[in-house]
């Protein structure tokens, strides 16, 4: 014959935030510590903003000084190339 114990309710793992939200506005119009939360919650988020908007700015920044030098680059090899086009030129004239 199996036993079963009588066991009391389990309680949630996770806390349901939201609940005890909406208790703490319930028992006063302007519970402290939950808009202190959402004060601190929204300076993280204006922080977190800033600080990625000047991450990619310094990203943009480092991309056009890059793609400037690239240019820089390219336009001297592309000067090379035909410089050595017309030496080869010339060579080959002076061997007919």
């Amino acid at each position: 014959m199996l036993h079963t114990q009588h066991l009391p309710p389990k309680l949630p793992e996770r806390t349901n935030w939201s609940m005890i939200s909406s208790i703490c506005v319930l028992r006063s119009s302007n519970c402290p510590r939950t808009e202190d939360r959402k004060i601190r919650k929204k300076e993280q988020n204006k922080n977190a903003a800033t600080r990625y908007r000047q991450k990619k700015k310094l990203e943009m920044e480092n991309v056009l000084g890059e793609e400037h030098v690239l240019s820089k680059e390219n336009e001297q090899l592309r000067r090379t190339l035909q410089e050595r086009r017309n030496e080869m030129r010339y060579l080959r004239q002076l061997i007919r």
